[in-house]
């Protein structure tokens, strides 16, 4: 049974955790049994995530002073 492809390649994405707030484009997608892996590129970096890590909008960050640095 084929699965709705909600990202497709070359789509433009940005991580959801983490300080870095660049965009990414999807260069690979991975499918097997019970899910899918995406690689992501930006500049010369790649990274595998799998599509809860990630969405089409820029996510907001929100900074709690007293924490961190």
């Amino acid at each position: 049974m084929a699965r709705k492809q909600r990202y497709k390649m070359g789509e433009s994405v940005y991580l959801r955790t983490g300080k870095d707030t660049d965009p990414r484009i999807i260069t690979q997608i991975t499918v097997f049994p019970g899910g899918k892996k995406y690689e992501l590129s930006w500049v010369l970096e790649t990274s595998w995530h799998y599509e809860i890590e990630f969405t089409r909008e820029k996510a907001k960050r929100v900074e709690v002073k007293g924490l961190g640095k």
